[in-house]
């Protein structure tokens, strides 16, 4: 699940709430220590993180294979030359 929130100090602990009542109900249990997040916000403070079961990514995660970059404007200069380099790549194979 990739989840944006607007207001993490607030609306995270509502969204850990719901989720673990889904996983009551669904018996589908999500491992925590392995979930990744990252505030993409600058003004966000270390102290409205602490507490959260997460593992905090400062500078980028990956996600479904799109590398999520902080701050976010770099996101499509990352994605694109990566997509480019796969597209390279493709047509010198289709070449051979």
């Amino acid at each position: 699940i990739l989840l944006t929130l607007s207001n993490p100090p607030i609306s995270l602990p509502a969204v850990l709430k719901l989720t673990d009542s889904f996983g009551s109900l669904s018996r589908y249990n999500i491992n925590w220590s392995k979930s990744e997040a990252m505030p993409l916000n600058p003004h966000t403070f270390q102290a409205d993180l602490v507490g959260s079961p997460f593992v905090w990514k400062t500078s980028g995660m990956k996600y479904l294979g799109v590398n999520i970059v902080f701050p976010i404007t770099k996101i499509f200069r990352g994605t694109n030359s990566l997509l480019t380099v796969l597209i390279e790549q493709s047509e010198t194979q289709d070449r051979v």
